[in-house]
């Protein structure tokens, strides 16, 4: 799988985050031609065009390079606790959301660049856990 290390993630409002979510994941439009009879709203519309396989195969990539990393074990574990959970893969999937994935994606861009280099003071990671607290969730 090819994941986008170079790609900006800079989103302002739900429908820029869906557009940068669905690059990022190289997703494919699926959308039924007959829901264009249909009276939708955009945002329906775009909920029926969503490539559930594009998405799983990207945070599967994600997973399978950052699940022992204990500072991404650390970031799951507070994402998860979001939704009373310690399922670390719960805790991926809300990285990915969009309170989430402009520092996520950045942090875990930084990973794949110098992964030996990675640690506790690494400024993207810090953001992450500073996310978190802008958010009202403790990072303890």
């Amino acid at each position: 799988m090819s994941y986008k290390l170079d790609m900006q993630i800079n989103y302002g409002n739900n429908e820029q985050y869906r557009i940068q979510f669905r690059e990022l994941c190289n997703m494919q439009s699926t959308v039924d031609p007959s829901l264009n009879d249909l009276e939708l709203d955009e945002e329906t519309l775009d909920e029926q065009d969503f490539d559930m396989a594009a998405a799983s195969k990207t945070m599967d990539y994600i997973w399978g390079l950052t699940k022992y990393n204990p500072l991404f074990k650390a970031i799951y574990r507070m994402a998860a606790a979001i939704m009373i959970s310690e399922n670390e893969e719960i805790g991926l999937a809300i990285m990915i959301s969009y309170d989430y994935l402009d520092v996520f994606h950045a942090c875990f861009c930084e990973f794949m660049r110098n992964p030996a280099n990675f640690d506790e003071k690494n400024a993207t990671y810090l953001a992450v856990l500073e996310r978190f607290t802008k958010l009202g969730y403790n990072r303890k």
